[in-house]
């Protein structure tokens, strides 16, 4: 609501919903939407903007009401809030390159966090296209919002070391069990740091860590380079663990 005009009205397109017909939402469908927000994990994003994006071929050629031709046909504003912005980008460019009302977008922020307001919270804008979006831009300004502007490649590119690595680390602490031991008398301060990182991973989907780690770009060089350092850290425990074995501590 705090990122929406007043009395803005809402349409919920969820195929998975138990009411679903499981149909999909067709271009057709939106014919009176001023917008289509896309809150989907990435590897659905080509299907998704197959179904609302109205391809240059067919754009104005059909009406499912009386068969007409739609010259009034009017393209809704797409807003992508991916998490990874050169993915979407890309896919909606193979579909129609020039769609006219275009938002992508990364809200560096979740429904949790913004209860009282979205004040002061941050934005990036990695592209903008069209009148609606920068209806819809001068609107989150009003509200308080930062809004930063980028290219695609520097988002994905900073954002596989700020949002991908911790996530990576935070499913590692998961996978440890270090969640597990909060209540250890033996917990130290660092631990509960270790913990937080842990809990990261338990409030997320397993889609969301997918779109995050799998589908920029950048970030399989990063994992490379975790690999490095955990061979070095490996190899920096030889001579102690030589000499744990010295004295049968180490088999």
């Amino acid at each position: 609501k705090h990122l929406l005009p007043e009395n803005a009205q809402i349409t919920i397109s969820d195929p998975d919903h138990l009411n679903s017909r499981g149909e999909p939402v067709l271009p057709i469908d939106l014919g009176f939407e001023d917008a289509v927000l896309l809150t989907v994990p990435a590897s659905q994003i080509p299907a998704i903007l197959k179904d609302v994006v109205v391809s240059p071929k067919i754009k104005n050629q059909w009406d499912e009401i009386d068969g007409e031709l739609r010259e009034d046909w009017i393209d809704p504003l797409i807003i992508d809030a991916c998490s990874v912005k050169m993915w979407p980008e890309r896919v909606l460019d193979k579909i129609d390159p020039n769609f006219p009302e275009v938002l992508h977008c990364h809200p560096l922020f979740g429904p949790q966090s913004i209860q009282e307001g979205v004040a002061g919270q941050t934005v990036v804008v990695t592209k903008k296209r069209g009148e609606k979006a920068e209806q819809i831009l001068d609107l989150w300004q009003q509200r308080g919002l930062k809004i930063v502007e980028m290219s695609a490649l520097e988002h994905d590119k900073r954002m596989a070391k700020i949002q991908a690595v911790t996530f990576i680390l935070g499913r590692l602490a998961n996978i440890e069990g270090l969640a597990e031991l909060v209540d250890d008398e033996l917990a130290t301060p660092s631990l509960l740091k270790a913990i937080a990182i842990a809990e990261l991973d338990q409030v997320h989907s397993d889609a969301l860590f997918e779109t995050i780690v799998a589908f920029n770009p950048f970030v399989v060089a990063e994992i490379a380079r975790l690999n490095q350092n955990m061979w070095r850290i490996k190899n920096s425990c030889v001579a102690g663990n030589v000499a744990l074995a010295s004295i049968g501590l180490l088999s």
